[in-house]
């Protein structure tokens, strides 16, 4: 719930940075507990586009020692993709990565991946922080603002195309 707050303030949602803050604390502990020597943490949309993110990624390394990297839309896209192919090498079709504030859509076959997309998508993006949908007339407006969207890089999935669902939202 990072970007919960993201389409109207612009900025980080306060509860979503203390149990985010937590659970990177926890994760920290337990990587030490595991004597690892080095943790990479590539933060996504919600990191890459609130106003107060350089505060919480300062706050996350004070805590733990641990630094945060926000990755582009691309690279996330291509993040997305192979660890769709690291799981199964075989996959072939869309790897579709869906977080709070943004959708990444990814070519993945033939043991790589292609070229993708990062859509600013996500519940939060589209809906707000309540989430609410006002009814039919709102539905079908939704619809209409996602599919340009993506109709603007590419276009939808093909019908028959396998896809690879990510993502906690």
């Amino acid at each position: 719930g990072l970007g919960r707050d993201l389409k109207s303030t612009g900025a980080l949602h306060p509860q979503g940075k203390a149990m985010a803050l937590a659970s990177i604390i926890r994760f920290a502990t337990l990587a030490k507990a595991q004597g690892l020597k080095k943790v990479l943490i590539g933060a996504t949309a919600a990191l890459r586009e609130a106003s107060d993110a350089s505060e919480f990624i300062s706050a996350v390394k004070h805590e733990t020692g641990l630094e945060i990297i926000p990755v582009s839309g691309p690279e996330e896209a291509r993040l997305t993709g192979l660890g769709v192919i690291t799981a199964d090498y075989r996959a072939n079709g869309i790897a579709a990565d869906l977080g709070g504030a943004s959708l990444e859509l990814i070519p993945v076959g033939d043991g790589g991946v292609k070229p993708g997309h990062s859509h600013r998508l996500g519940p939060f993006a589209v809906l707000g922080p309540n989430l609410s949908v006002g009814g039919a007339g709102e539905i079908a407006t939704i619809k209409s603002k996602v599919e340009a969207i993506l109709d603007q890089k590419g276009g939808p999935i093909k019908p028959g195309q396998k896809l690879y669902l990510i993502g906690g939202a």
